[in-house]
């Protein structure tokens, strides 16, 4: 059986991260828009969001899908930098667009 966090923190490459450490899981989650699709041919170019999952900011998950833009969404363009908090019990991802 593979271990669930596989990837090292010195093979993560990605631009604008925001790191969340979540008090329901007690883990760290990083989220992106772009991760590297020769270590990750998983990941789809386009408008998503992906998250790893760490339960130690060194030892990572593959990117899971946390957004992908639905056909009927409002913004076509210039997905970038999405951040998640946590407030009063849920999390919230936001991002900006256009």
């Amino acid at each position: 059986m593979e271990n669930k966090y596989s990837v090292h923190v010195r093979d993560i490459m990605i631009s604008d991260p925001c790191v969340l450490a979540s008090p329901d899981t007690k883990k760290y989650y990083i989220y992106a828009r772009m991760f590297d699709t020769q270590l990750f041919p998983e990941v789809k170019i386009g408008p998503t969001f992906y998250a790893m999952e760490s339960p130690d900011l060194i030892h990572w998950s593959r990117p899971i899908l946390v957004f992908e833009k639905p056909d009927d969404f409002w913004a076509d363009l210039d997905y970038w930098v999405p951040e998640c908090h946590y407030y009063m019990g849920k999390y919230y991802l936001t991002s900006s667009f256009r």
